[in-house]
C-alpha cells in the first residue's frame, strides 16, 4: 500500500505566530476528508480541515504530534509523526538575503511584503518584530513596502515546469499593460484582442494589467496598439485603453549560454547577494492536470529546481510553500475561472 501521509521531521514555531496544520497538505488523496484523522499532541486543537496551534513564552520547547487516519470501520490505516519545536525570534547576526519565488499567488509581492513588514517592521497587525535591517529580500520584480524596496520572481500561471525551461528567452513571454480598468479576478484566463493578436488576461493589479500570448501570437515584439478589445470569457468586458505598455522577458534564472538554470549568473547579472534563503510557492498551476498524471511532473521539475539551488548554493536554507483554499464551497471556478480537478470547490 502506498503511503498516504507526509510528515517532515520537525516543525518550526514562533512564539505568538499561529501554525496551521491543513491536512491536504499532508495527506495524499483527492478528499483527506473521506477518512477519521485523530491528532495526539499535548498543545494546540485539532478543527475539522487543520490542527493549529499559538505558542506562549512559557510554550518554548518541543512536543510530539501524531496524526492517525482511520477508515469508516475505526481500522486503523496509517499513522505518522513528527515534533513541534517552539521557539522565540531573534534576530539573524547578520542581514539575511531572501529570495522569494512563485506564481500568479507571488507576482504582486503580498506575502513577500508581509513577511517583510512583520519581520522587519515595527507596528501594524500583528505586530511587527522590528529587527531593523535585517533582510534584504532581492528579486528583479519589485514592490514598496513604507521606506523599502524588495523584490521577488513571481509570474503569473507559472509552474515548476516553467522555471526549469527557457521559457522563450529569445522572445517577450508577456507584456505590462498601463491602463485605468474595471477588471477583477473573474476576468483572469480571458481572452482579448489586440490589432489581430490574441492575448490572455494573465495578472491583474490596480492601474495595470498582464497579458500573455494567445494562439497564433509567434512576433518576437509584436506591437501592442491602442487598446484591447474583448473576445471570451470575461465577465467585465469593456475595452482597455492601453496608456503605456513594456514587455516582460523570459525565466529570470536560464543562462543562454549554459541552456540551463543558473542562479549564480541570476546573482551576478543583477547585482544580488548569494541568497541564504529562498522561499517557494509554486504547484498551483500544475493542479489543473490530472492528479496521478501531474505528480510526475511535479517530480521531475520541483527536485530539478531545488537541487540546482543546493549545488551552486550549498548552505541555502529552502522552505517550500503552500496555502489552502479558504472554504470546501469557495467557489473556486466561479470567482477565479479555475478549471480542473480542483474546480468544484
Amino acid at each position: 500500500m502506498k503511503k498516504i501521509i507526509f510528515l517532515p521531521k520537525k516543525y518550526r514555531l514562533v512564539v505568538n505566530d499561529r501554525f496551521e496544520l491543513f491536512y491536504r497538505g499532508i495527506i495524499r488523496a483527492f478528499n483527506p476528508y473521506q477518512y477519521y484523522i485523530k491528532i495526539e499532541c499535548e498543545k494546540g486543537n485539532p478543527y475539522p480541515r487543520y490542527f493549529t496551534f499559538t505558542p506562549t513564552e512559557g510554550d518554548v520547547g518541543e512536543y510530539k504530534l501524531t496524526i492517525k487516519l482511520f477508515d469508516n470501520l475505526g481500522e486503523l490505516i496509517e499513522e505518522d509523526e513528527s515534533t513541534l519545536v517552539v521557539v522565540m525570534p531573534k534576530a539573524p547576526s547578520k542581514k539575511a538575503n531572501v529570495l522569494c519565488i512563485g506564481d500568479s499567488l507571488t507576482c504582486a509581492g503580498y506575502w513577500s511584503a508581509e513577511g517583510f513588514r512583520r519581520f522587519a517592521l515595527k507596528g501594524g497587525k500583528p505586530e511587527g518584530l522590528g529587527f531593523t535591517d535585517s533582510l534584504y529580500l532581492m528579486g528583479t520584480v519589485k514592490k514598496k513596502v513604507e521606506d523599502t524596496e524588495i523584490g521577488h520572481e513571481g509570474y503569473g500561471s507559472w509552474q515548476w515546469k516553467t522555471f526549469c525551461s527557457s521559457s522563450y528567452p529569445s522572445k517577450t513571454s508577456a507584456v505590462w499593460i498601463k491602463a485605468k480598468h474595471n477588471k477583477t479576478q473573474e476576468d483572469q484566463h480571458s481572452v482579448w484582442l489586440n490589432g489581430n493578436r490574441k492575448w490572455i488576461l494573465e495578472t491583474i493589479e490596480e492601474g495595470r494589467l498582464k497579458f500573455k500570448r494567445g494562439e497564433g501570437n509567434e512576433e518576437i515584439s509584436p506591437k501592442i496598439e491602442a487598446e484591447f478589445v474583448h473576445l471570451e470569457n470575461a465577465t467585465n468586458q469593456e475595452k482597455i485603453i492601453v496608456e503605456e505598455s513594456f514587455y516582460e522577458g523570459g525565466n529570470p534564472f536560464w543562462n543562454e549560454k549554459i541552456d540551463d538554470i543558473d542562479f549564480i549568473n541570476y546573482c551576478h547579472k543583477n547585482h544580488f547577494p548569494y541568497p541564504d534563503y529562498v522561499y517557494i510557492l509554486l504547484s498551483w498551476n500544475g493542479l489543473y492536470i490530472p492528479y496521478n498524471d501531474n505528480f510526475p511532473m511535479q517530480e521531475e521539475y520541483a527536485p530539478k529546481f531545488i537541487n540546482r539551488i543546493h549545488e551552486q548554493f550549498p548552505d541555502c536554507k529552502i522552505r517550500c510553500l503552500g496555502i489552502q483554499l479558504n472554504s470546501l464551497n469557495g467557489g473556486i471556478a466561479a470567482n477565479y475561472g479555475a478549471k480542473g480537478p480542483y474546480h468544484d470547490v
